[in-house]
């Protein structure tokens, strides 16, 4: 938001620091350009208002070639909000932070590289505040009256878009565009996406026949197949996996992407090297910051890269040779082929010499159709939570607005009974005058607030004499409005005090003063803004608390933290009270029905069958906000699949054309019940110290994102004298110290094992010696146990004898956790070396039932496994002469495993053999089942050693 700070001290600035747009009455002298020559008035307009600088001997070089780097000091100095100094790295720095389209952001040495007349198109709509593709840009220039193209027809072709630019281009260029008024670049909120294409009208014909889509071009058969091609290009890249290939294209669907690499000279990389790979796609342009579009017929932008939780990037980092990382579809109305593309930047190393100017490039499939949207949220009694869905409570959210354009808008007024607000438009925009914000994402300077703080704060500026108020209007994923309120309008009396700080720290200050002074005066209307002050407020270091202006609100910030305690206890009372009667314990199924390109139909009045748990269960989409929903009591723990089938199409014959075939459909979701977390606390006379890997391997690991609430539990459960809560890649930074409430309420707010910030490389042994570093006894003092709880995928290159050194310099044992394709033999020589134990999972799935054993082995008690689905691994391999059955369950104290076969002739048990590890296995001859057709269901059961049955789940063939 740095943008709006500039503008605000722009305001207060002396005029003079614009430029004149007009030529110079005493003229330049330039000695190889003609006064006749057509271009000569703007060149000499250029160099007269210093855009543009004459070299050795008077000549301008009406031919030479301009760099994106001349090309963004050529804007800096026309932009009447630029206030800083022409040094290149001060432009990039200002311009990165607007969110400008430049290659050179992100790579020093391609700021040199030569622009094109097409990229020129694309930064220049941009500076104007059009976020538009180069198709788009060129036709804006046209509309512009910028150019009419190299021979007048203006065309796409005729622009010469893959010409590169050259000066006496630009001097033309900018010397048009200036005539109609000065620049004001205000820049965007977030990466461009191409939003604004819908916007430009493009003449038939512009680009081909096509008639305004710019089709990407279909790829030769093997030529960009990564396993045919790139891998002869780039012979390091070992394999590719991607988990589905064809996506939906409704702005959400993703798809996981793993791949492994090796060095140029075909050496295995370190897992403490990180290598930084740019994402984009042969489809959308990455000069648009991966989000780009081409072609009318694309609704919303693809985020190239986003973590599980929608936060999405640009760049990816391996771990050591592994990259992981979900690509996310765009919301499109055609279907379309496209190749993601990764390409490495920023490395400087010869051992990777030939993966530069190479692309890895992997095929994907949008394709556009109805669908069933179905998410769920499980609520389990026994621990009064939530412990499974894809949310708590579906947030309500607001109407997408057609006819608005994204970008600042102006406000003149607001009514907050009907929740509008008046915005400035002009005649062609009058339909949309008032515009409505109930359940829209408000924000001020990026920083979420309430409907109530957003209402309060326009209405108070513009009572207080203000005639307009600008706000940035963009949208999410789905399309839904976002409103963003500017830093300045942030009163000085808080800025000013807090020049040299974060901006966070004023944001925190002026949300204070206008949150209620007492408890007493609280209401839910206030919740998002005490969340978010909260959020700044705990990410102050406690030192800068004691510095003015901070000192003097240390005992507002405490109220604040009363104030956003009890705001958590009334939003909980509000959940109880939402739950339905006499049903303690549920699954709540809902399921969302959309249109092709992923607009949500709210009026649908048909119904869809919900079948969960044996049962088939009929719901409308009546009166829930177009939303099906189906409460469920009763829970099954592990994993399920709920199956969801649109009844009767034709009840709705409004939508039968737009959601042909869906009745015909079903669709699956799985569900998954995380076992809960036993409520024992284990008070031990020990220091608990949880080390966490944060590198980006385990994005694969832990694919859903419930590593962290997992943890958090875990702290909770380890009533320990010292607790520390520690991240770790090739470095390492303890988050929190304290006492196990301290930590917990930490880690429960801040979310520091989010899969959003999971990314690079990994060394153990740095995360094991700042853990230790934690502890507060003496290591040679063994009366207070230590513990280091390390949760990894142990993907390192170091040995286990120096990570076992470390961890017995430190007088510590170590429980480690291994998830996915991890070095298990690694992780178990380190606890057992240690005196800890080992544990394995495939993934976070089952990360509870895992720390309920490590709880049990400390602690005692029983450990748990999940009723249903209880098996890491349940298997059946039918060979030529044999079977073959592997098990492995996800609970440390199964005797034993039995494998059920059934047929019309009656059922048959085979009894699986112990061969360590949690492991059973057995392989039986064919020979000895005769007339025995089996169906293809199997049943897996374990039991303990006392004959108790632990966990059940049945497979099929």
């Amino acid at each position: 938001m740095k943008k709006l700070w500039v503008v605000f001290l722009s305001l207060m600035l002396v005029l003079s620091v614009t430029l004149p747009l007009t030529t110079s009455v005493q003229a330049a002298t330039i000695s190889d350009v003609s006064t006749k020559d057509s271009k000569y008035k703007a060149i000499n307009w250029a160099i007269d208002n210093k855009i543009m600088a004459l070299y050795t001997g008077n000549k301008f070089a009406m031919q030479g070639n301009v760099s994106e780097a001349q090309a963004l000091l050529m804007f800096a100095r026309l932009d009447a909000n630029y206030i800083h100094s022409y040094a290149t790295d001060m432009t990039y720095n200002y311009y990165t932070d607007l969110h400008m389209p430049l290659e050179g952001s992100y790579s020093k040495a391609k700021r040199a590289r030569l622009m094109t007349r097409g990229e020129f198109a694309v930064l220049f709509a941009a500076m104007k505040g059009y976020d538009l593709s180069e198709v788009q840009a060129v036709q804006y220039l046209y509309l512009q009256e910028v150019t009419t193209g190299k021979t007048g027809k203006r065309t796409y072709k005729d622009f010469a878009p893959k010409d590169n630019l050259t000066r006496g281009d630009v001097a033309v260029f900018l010397y048009r565009a200036m005539q109609k008024g000065k620049l004001r670049v205000d820049g965007f909120l977030g990466p461009l996406t191409g939003k604004d294409n819908k916007k430009i009208t493009l003449p038939i014909n512009f680009v081909g026949e096509e008639g305004g889509a710019v089709p990407v071009k279909p790829g030769t058969p093997g030529k960009n197949d990564p396993s045919a091609n790139e891998q002869q290009s780039i012979q390091a890249v070992q394999s590719i996996k991607v988990e589905k290939n064809t996506l939906t294209a409704n702005g959400q669907d993703s798809t996981l992407i793993n791949i492994k690499l090796k060095d140029s000279n075909g050496n295995n990389i370190p897992y403490t090297k990180s290598l930084k790979f740019r994402v984009t796609s042969e489809y959308f342009d990455w000069k648009c910051n991966c989000a780009g579009r081409a072609g009318s017929e694309v609704l919303q932008k693809a985020t190239a890269v986003t973590s599980p939780n929608g936060t999405p990037t640009s760049y990816v980092y391996s771990d050591g040779p592994d990259v992981s990382f979900h690509f996310q579809a765009p919301r499109v109305t055609k279907s379309l082929k496209d190749y993601i593309i990764l390409e490495l930047v920023d490395e400087t190393d010869s051992n990777y010499s030939t993966y530069k100017n190479k692309q890895i490039r992997i095929p994907v499939e949008y394709i556009p159709q109805p669908e069933l949207r179905v998410s769920y949220e499980v609520f389990d009694a026994t621990v009064g939570d939530y412990v499974g869905g894809d949310k708590n409570t579906p947030p309500k959210v607001a109407t997408p607005i057609p006819g608005v354009p994204q970008g600042p808008m102006k406000i003149i007024g607001i009514n907050p009974d009907k929740k509008q607000f008046t915005r400035e438009v002009s005649a062609v925009d009058a339909p949309y005058r008032t515009v409505p914000y109930e359940h829209a994402y408000v924000s001020l300077a990026g920083y979420k607030i309430s409907e109530q703080m957003f209402e309060q704060i326009v209405d108070n500026y513009l009572r207080e004499g203000g005639k307009e108020l600008t706000v940035q209007y963009t949208t999410d994923a789905n399309g839904f409005p976002m409103y963003d309120l500017p830093f300045a309008l942030i009163p000085s009396s808080y800025t000013a005090p807090l020049a040299n700080a974060p901006q966070s720290y004023a944001v925190l200050l002026y949300l204070i003063d206008l949150l209620p002074s007492s408890i007493n005066n609280f209401s839910m209307a206030y919740y998002d803004s005490v969340k978010t002050a909260e959020l700044i407020a705990r990410s102050i270091p406690a030192n800068m608390l004691n510095v003015a202006p901070l000192l003097q609100y240390r005992s507002k910030i405490n109220g604040l933290y009363a104030l956003a305690q009890l705001a958590d206890q009334t939003l909980l009372d509000e959940q109880e009270a939402s739950r339905p009667e006499n049903m303690p314990s549920y699954t709540k199924v809902i399921v969302e029905i959309l249109a092709p390109g992923g607009q949500l139909i709210t009026n649908y009045k048909g119904a869809v069958e919900i079948t969960y748990g044996g049962k088939t269960y009929t719901e409308t989409f009546a009166n829930n906000g177009g939303k099906a929903i189906k409460y469920i009591e009763g829970l099954k723990y592990g994993t399920s699949d709920v199956k969801v089938k649109l009844v009767n199409l034709n009840q709705d014959t409004r939508y039968q054309k737009v959601l042909v075939g869906l009745d015909k459909q079903e669709t699956k979701k799985k569900i998954l019940v995380r076992t809960p977390i036993s409520d024992m606390v284990c008070t031990l006379d020990l220091e608990a110290a949880f080390l966490i890997d944060n590198s980006g391997s385990m994005n694969a690991a832990d694919p859903n994102n419930i590593l962290n609430d997992s943890v958090v539990q875990f702290v909770d459960s380890v009533d320990s004298l010292v607790s520390s809560s520690t991240g770790f890649t090739t470095k390492a930074n303890t988050d929190i110290k304290g006492t196990p409430a301290t930590v917990k309420g930490y880690v429960n707010y801040e979310k520091p094992y989010d899969a959003s910030e999971r990314r690079g490389a990994t060394r153990l042994l740095t995360g094991i010696k700042q853990a230790g570093s934690q502890f507060d006894s003496d290591a040679s003092d063994r009366s207070v146990k230590r513990i280091i709880f390390m949760i990894s995928d142990g993907k390192t290159n170091e040995n286990a004898k120096t990570l076992v050194q470390a961890a017995e310099a430190e007088g510590a044992q170590i429980y480690t956790i291994s998830m996915g394709e991890a070095d298990q033999n690694l992780m178990k020589n380190i606890s057992s070396a240690t005196g800890g134990k080992h544990y394995h999972i495939s993934n976070s799935d089952y990360i509870n039932t895992i720390v309920n054993t490590v709880l049990q082995s400390l602690c005692g008690g029983s450990a748990s496994c999940p009723i249903t689905d209880g098996f890491e691994k349940a298997q059946v391999t039918i060979l030529r002469q044999s079977i073959y059955i592997e098990a492995i369950a996800h609970c440390q104290n199964v005797a034993e495993v039995d494998v059920k076969f059934y047929s019309v002739s009656g059922s048959f048990d085979l009894d699986l053999k112990y061969i360590g590890e949690n492991m059973f296995e057995l392989e039986y001859a064919l020979s000895k089942i005769k007339n025995f057709n089996i169906y293809k269901e199997v049943e897996f059961f374990a039991y303990d050693s006392n004959g108790k049955l632990l966990t059940s789940q049945i497979i099929e063939l």
